[in-house]
């Protein structure tokens, strides 16, 4: 795709040395990887005021949008601040959508060939798309808690992009290779918290709720795949959000602090976390039938948290 889309190949340049940058510590990196982002900015603004003057084959408008849409993800994706391209993003995404929407009847002539491809999110929402919006408000709650502490900051950010991503994207229209790679993305939170293990240990409640968090995306995201992305490992994510669910519907769990002031005013912030995330956790299970009573075997509270 980018071999055709000059402003997608500049924004995979851009990101390429960006990504070397940390590695090899080459300042001249650091003004590529600007330049580039430039450049790419600039051809999609190029791009844009082309639509209205030029004659597009039914092929080049695919590629027109295609590389519109993907340059606008890669810019926001990789961005230091993720809300620095949102602009961008939406933008991109509301023009696509126009492109796409169009009558045919009163579509323009230099576009009458080009037929719009049936779009993810296009497809009727399921109710998990409706567990997605709650699990994504809940995600927007737990980031202000984590305001002060970068590692789960990250970490909640990239969740909460993660979560918008996939509300938008629909499993059924890709391949298994394709939703195999979208499950792994939701399972890597732990390299932004290197220290996170002796932090659940210790039952940080940041770091519990912030997990619970990504296991209860991960479980969702499997309740709307196909039947053979679910069969690998449903059970297993049951499992752990049905123990993690037991868990959280303890409040004392996340109480661990001395009582003052400042620290009801944290013990409470967290229970309303605890709470959004438990409704989310309870409306999910219930969705797919689990079965929530304890099985013989099954991790009790005790050791799960």
């Amino acid at each position: 795709m980018a071999a055709h889309n000059e402003p997608l190949r500049n924004s995979l340049y851009s990101i390429g040395a960006a990504s070397l940058l940390p590695v090899t510590h080459d300042s001249s990196l650091r003004a590529a990887e600007i330049h580039y982002r430039l450049k790419a900015i600039d051809g999609m603004q190029a791009t844009i005021r082309e639509l209205g003057v030029r004659c597009y084959s039914v092929e080049e408008m695919s590629n027109v949008r295609q590389g519109l849409l993907g340059c606008a993800r890669l810019l926001s994706w990789y961005a230091p601040d993720k809300d620095e391209y949102v602009g961008l993003l939406r933008g991109s995404d509301a023009l696509d959508r126009s492109l796409s929407q169009r009558d045919p009847e009163t579509i323009d002539p230099k576009m009458q060939n080009f037929q719009s491809p049936s779009k993810p999110d296009q497809v009727p929402e399921t109710q998990g798309h409706q567990l997605l919006d709650q699990l994504q408000r809940s995600t927007h709650y737990l980031a202000r808690r984590c305001k002060d502490d970068e590692e789960l900051r990250a970490a909640v950010t990239e969740l909460g992009c993660l979560v918008s991503n996939f509300r938008h994207f629909s499993l059924q229209y890709s391949s298994l290779e394709d939703a195999l790679g979208t499950m792994y993305a939701a399972r890597s939170w732990l390299r932004f918290v290197p220290n996170a293990t002796s932090r659940l240990a210790a039952r940080d409640p940041l770091v519990i709720l912030v997990l619970a968090h990504w296991e209860l995306l991960t479980y969702i995201m499997l309740t709307m795949v196909s039947c053979d992305v679910r069969a690998l490992s449903m059970q297993e994510r049951e499992r752990s959000v049905i123990n993690l669910l037991r868990c959280l519907s303890d409040a004392s769990l996340l109480q661990q602090q001395p009582i003052n002031a400042v620290n009801v005013r944290i013990a409470n912030q967290h229970n309303k976390a605890r709470l959004k995330w438990v409704a989310i956790a309870e409306l999910s299970l219930q969705s797919c039938g689990a079965n929530t009573t304890p099985q013989p075997g099954m991790v009790s509270n005790e050791h799960t948290c």
